[in-house]
């Protein structure tokens, strides 16, 4: 509790909860609104989100053939706790096992049924379109973004020992600047739900 930053914590908290009641006090409308800004950005912005999305995958296999690839998590003494075995067995009984078996039919039937973009009476192009958004969503380019991201906050904590927070991933200017700092997490919070409602 002592690295949590008391403002930051708790402007976050309120922002949340506010956003939370506001949309479960108003549901119907909050759906229609959801459904009109996903359609928006799937129409408008889908373009960027591609890009970011091969950015990325493009990034994580440029760190696996660099000098990059040899930088230890922790420090140059640092030794793993797990092994790869664990690791690999983790992830798939944590997160991935349960979501495949689960999202692995369910995510291409929901895009199927009911994503924006799709043409009414043409099975085989939304049947292909849909295959092609849920291996967006967990092939190379799901894992690029995680582990991308997971990488600057594991190196900023384990290896510069800096707090535990997106400020730190942006400089020591940025996170002495309470107020930029503040609106940087708020702005990171809209962009990841933005984010999951087009992945919705």
């Amino acid at each position: 509790m002592n690295n949590i930053s008391k403002s930051r914590f708790f402007t976050a908290v309120a922002s949340i909860i506010f956003i939370t009641t506001v949309v479960s006090l108003n549901s119907s409308v909050s759906e229609i609104f959801f459904l009109n800004l996903q359609t928006f950005l799937s129409k408008y912005l889908g373009w960027m989100i591609i890009l970011l999305a091969n950015g990325f995958l493009v990034f994580s296999i440029y760190l696996l053939f660099t000098r990059y690839k040899d930088i230890k998590l922790g420090g140059s003494g640092a030794t793993p706790t797990y092994s790869y075995t664990n690791w690999i067995a983790m992830l798939f009984s944590a997160g991935l096992g349960i979501g495949l078996l689960f999202y692995g039919v369910a995510e291409p039937i929901m895009h199927l049924n009911s994503y924006p973009g799709m043409i009414d009476g043409n099975v085989s192009y939304n049947a292909g379109k849909a295959i092609g958004l849920a291996n967006l969503h967990w092939g190379l380019h799901g894992w690029a973004i995680y582990s991308s991201l997971g990488l600057c906050f594991a190196f900023a904590s384990y290896n510069k020992n800096l707090p535990f927070r997106v400020s730190s991933l942006l400089g020591s200017k940025v996170a002495s600047n309470k107020n930029l700092a503040m609106y940087l997490e708020l702005q990171l919070l809209l962009d990841w739900v933005r984010f999951k409602l087009v992945q919705v």
